[in-house]
């Protein structure tokens, strides 16, 4: 099963719409990225170790609280993602597996302008109409 152009198209701009909202810190359009059950889970490399989840969030509230404590803590200071190599495998009609590279950038000059460095493995769904993310996992390096 090949995926079309058309919802290739549209999952790339999944991709760029969640990271606009993110960076924007607008959290009910970050969550309406997600489908209605949606999880991101966000794991850190530190010595060789996968080390224990530090950000777990499910479903619309938990995602919408996790994005506007995100921005909050930000504390005026803006940052951007830019997701790269990303690479979709359709596992069924509705179904996609997603593979990208993450880079997040800062903005201020008393901080090292890139923040973050890491790979999601997503899962990307067919809901209503619309392709949303049903996993987001993240490994940062």
């Amino acid at each position: 099963m090949k995926l079309s152009a058309d919802d290739h198209a549209e999952i790339l701009n999944l991709y760029a719409e969640y990271n606009i909202n993110s960076d924007a810190g607008d959290a009910t359009k970050y969550a309406n990225c997600f489908s209605d059950d949606g999880e991101l889970i966000a794991r850190q490399m530190k010595g060789g170790e996968l080390q224990p989840p530090f950000v777990e969030a499910k479903g619309f509230d938990a995602l919408v609280n996790y994005k506007r404590a995100e921005f909050d803590r930000r504390g005026g200071i803006y940052k951007r993602h830019w997701n790269g190599s990303i690479f979709l495998t359709q596992l069924e009609q509705r179904m996609v597996q997603g593979r990208a590279y993450l880079n997040t950038y800062n903005y201020a000059a008393n901080l090292p302008p890139v923040m973050t460095s890491g790979v999601y493995d997503d899962l990307v769904v067919r809901v209503g109409g619309r392709w949303r993310f049903s996993r987001r996992y993240l490994v940062k390096d």
